[in-house]
């Protein structure tokens, strides 16, 4: 299992995506507070020009929220789930008392699961904590799945061989903001134990040695997040930074040891009014000459490119996107990217293979107050073509 199809899983056990995201930088209209209603009160229908909105009920208080999971990722073909959600907004403060310095959005508890056309499926549990005012954030997620992929060799141009993975994923994550900043610091650990069967059997496969077939990688991370961003979940101004270093070893309860960089960068301007637009960077890079297992090495991460076809010791993407408003409600989408990938050092990826992937799609104002929009992106690469349903921002962090 790479790592975009570990970020993919958990993704989806996040789908609380347009509900968890935190906005911390001073949001163009701030979200009202959450409002205690029953079903038969929430209107889907915004008071201010009619249109379908769903704003008035997210933020009633229901408790617990069914969320669909919608897939439609060309390594694992089309499927589909759902999340169920429990939410726990903060207390709200007493008559009189000042007004909080920023929007805190609930913690989340929840458990998903889904399934796709080809066989892959997953199941798990979470936890999203917001604690003291923003302060302090935890996240935690158990799954398990069994996956059906392809693997094109290190550095992604060797012939496909498709192989199942059945594995556990351990997650744990702490996270405390500096002072009263955009900053914060934290520390992760990680674990991935996959058993793995390649269909041409567990002979003589391409760099991979016969001990990744059943084994573990663990890790510990350091981690430095900045996010200034006006709307966490359509952003148009600011930026969201995120930066790990990790060991992993078998004393953390892995098979393998090696160093690992991984850096999330995305910067939003808003050029006009109607025209915002957004760059996003993100390389993972591994450091020292430990064996990496095959299923947690760097890949690249673009729209129109299948998970786990390019993957090697270090991936570098650079990807640019323009959102033009046409009407308040209704948004176009152009994005465009490159990826490179090596088998080598990180000074290897300047003579590595372009891979370019590139699309449009557009976006619907689904709730109004919280500025959540979503749509379907098409995307086209060298090598596949898909579409994806994105709810918020298509970088989600």
């Amino acid at each position: 299992m790479t790592s975009r199809s570990l970020l993919f899983l958990t993704s989806a056990l996040l789908l609380a995506a347009p509900l968890a995201a935190q906005q911390t930088g001073v949001a163009p209209e701030p979200a009202p507070p959450p409002e205690k209603k029953s079903l038969r009160d929430v209107s889907f229908r915004d008071p201010e020009d009619g249109y379908i909105d769903a704003t008035d009920f997210i933020l009633a208080k229901h408790g617990f929220l069914a969320v669909p999971v919608i897939i439609t990722e060309p390594a694992i073909g089309y499927g589909g789930g759902a999340a169920l959600l429990f939410l726990n907004y903060a207390p709200e403060p007493p008559p009189g008392a000042p007004p909080p310095k920023r929007f805190v959005p609930p913690s989340i508890t929840g458990v998903a699961g889904a399934m796709t056309e080809n066989g892959t499926w997953f199941g798990g549990l979470f936890h999203r904590g917001i604690w003291q005012d923003d302060n302090l954030r935890y996240l935690g997620a158990l799954a398990r799945a069994h996956a059906v992929l392809s693997y094109y060799g290190n550095g992604g141009g060797g012939p496909e061989l498709k192989y199942e993975t059945d594995v556990w994923m351990l997650l744990q994550q702490i996270e405390k903001r500096v002072k009263d900043s955009n900053w914060f610091v934290g520390a992760k650990y990680l674990y991935i134990g996959p058993k793995t069967v390649f269909n041409i059997g567990n002979g003589n496969v391409p760099d991979v040695q016969p001990r990744e077939f059943d084994s573990a990688t663990a890790g510990a991370l350091a981690m430095v997040t900045y996010d200034s961003r006006n709307n966490s979940f359509t952003p148009t101004q600011g930026a969201k930074l995120e930066w790990g270093l990790g060991y992993y070893d078998d004393a953390l309860g892995g098979d393998f040891s090696y160093g690992r960089l991984d850096a999330f960068n995305t910067f939003f301007w808003e050029l006009d009014p109607k025209l915002s637009v957004g760059v996003r960077v993100e390389g993972h890079f591994t450091l020292g000459d430990g064996k990496v297992p095959f299923y947690h090495q760097p890949a690249i991460n673009l729209r129109g490119v299948p998970a786990a076809r390019y993957q090697g010791r270090q991936s570098l993407v650079t990807e640019v996107e323009f959102d033009w408003v046409v009407h308040p409600r209704w948004t176009l989408t152009f994005f465009g990217g490159d990826g490179r990938v090596t088998a080598g050092d990180a000074s290897d990826l300047g003579d590595s293979e372009d891979v370019f992937g590139y699309g449009l799609g557009f976006r619907y104002l689904i709730a109004r107050r919280l500025g959540i929009k979503a749509g379907i992106d098409f995307a086209w690469s060298d090598v596949d073509s898909a579409f994806y349903i994105t709810v918020g921002n298509a970088w989600p962090r």
